[in-house]
């Protein structure tokens, strides 16, 4: 079976402070806020929704083709994946930006701050799927990545009538109504979360049973 995996790549970096952000905070200064936390813990985790996909497939035996973007500093991960039986031959490199990054700091009550560096994922938009593969895949996973590329790939793929799994994920929250639709409304396979889910319905109107009884297939995980 072909698969192509759309999504982002990305780099963790994960911190731990080890104390209460709470006790740092006051009450009457919020509105100018000036803070730097000195971390005890950092690591560095290879991520993202595309290859952590892909990875997995790998894991079952099947060697699926990546296709997204990344930065400079990918080589080393590239490798990483090749040797655990991802195809990266079709993950573009931006070499002006650094692959997409989160970075998190933990405190000792487990709340977070957190940023989302897009870098390279922000050029996902216009990278195609007739650009990637020379026979078209029987299925394409749709993994969170830039929002805009995540609605093109659904359009090309319903286009040429590729399967399509939309996973929408995170970018639920970033998907206004109208995109959101759009993409669900090119999908062979939906799969969320159930708190997605009740995102998707409240958002769009989408019911299950209208989305089951269009022949299509609705996963919603726990």
């Amino acid at each position: 079976m072909r698969i192509v995996v759309g999504g982002s790549i990305a780099f963790d970096y994960l911190m731990r402070f080890p104390g209460r952000f709470r006790d740092h905070l006051i009450d009457n200064a919020l509105d100018r806020v000036s803070l730097s936390f000195l971390v005890e813990d950092l690591r560095r985790e290879r991520g993202g929704s595309g290859a952590n996909i892909a990875f997995n497939l790998a894991l079952l035996g099947e060697r699926s083709l990546l296709m997204s973007t990344a930065g400079l500093d990918f080589p080393e991960y590239k490798i990483w994946l090749d040797q655990h039986g991802v195809d990266t031959s079709a993950v573009r490199i931006i070499p002006a930006v650094y692959t997409a990054s989160f970075f998190c700091n933990t405190d000792t009550d487990n709340n977070q701050i957190g940023s989302f560096y897009t870098g390279a994922m922000a050029f996902t938009k216009g990278y195609h799927l007739a650009d990637a593969v020379e026979q078209l895949p029987d299925l394409v996973i749709n993994a969170p990545s830039d929002p805009k590329a995540m609605l093109e790939l659904a359009d090309e793929c319903r286009t040429l009538g590729v399967t399509h799994m939309f996973d929408p994920s995170q970018q639920v929250i970033w998907l206004d109504a109208a995109d959101l639709h759009y993409g669900i409304s090119r999908a062979d396979i939906l799969i969320v979360n159930e708190y997605e889910w009740e995102m998707v319905a409240s958002k769009t109107g989408l019911q299950r049973d209208q989305f089951l009884g269009e022949g299509r297939t609705l996963i919603v995980t726990h």
